[in-house]
């Protein structure tokens, strides 16, 4: 599912739509998963970008499989739900989408400013 969104996260704390956030791992989160800041917020957010750093990579080069933990292949569900990685055949075999890459490559390139 390719929504054809353009994505970015600047250094500011801002996103495509003028959006202020606390961390790009957030706006990962509630801005584009549609989670919300309760509970254990904090640490799905870094399993969001787990998961989705794991497709950013070629296949042969991942540390881990979504199947290693469920929790693991739910969020990578969800990362195909909203457009951020392609499925392929198997959720374990997905890459990252177009629109993926863009949000992949905003939270890289600000991830020091931010400390994560």
């Amino acid at each position: 599912m390719s929504i054809n969104k353009k994505y970015y996260f600047d250094d500011t704390g801002n996103d495509q739509d003028g959006v202020s956030w606390d961390s790009p791992l957030s706006w990962l989160w509630c801005g584009i998963m549609g989670g919300c800041g309760c509970g254990s917020s904090d640490t799905l957010q870094e399993l969001a970008f787990e998961v989705l750093e794991l497709f950013s990579k070629p296949h042969k080069d991942r540390d881990f499989s979504v199947y290693d933990k469920i929790e693991y292949e739910i969020i990578a569900h969800w990362l195909d739900n909203v457009g951020m990685i392609e499925h392929g055949s198997s959720i374990g075999g997905a890459w990252l989408s177009e629109e993926g890459e863009q949000v992949f490559e905003s939270i890289k390139s600000v991830k020091e400013k931010f400390a994560l």
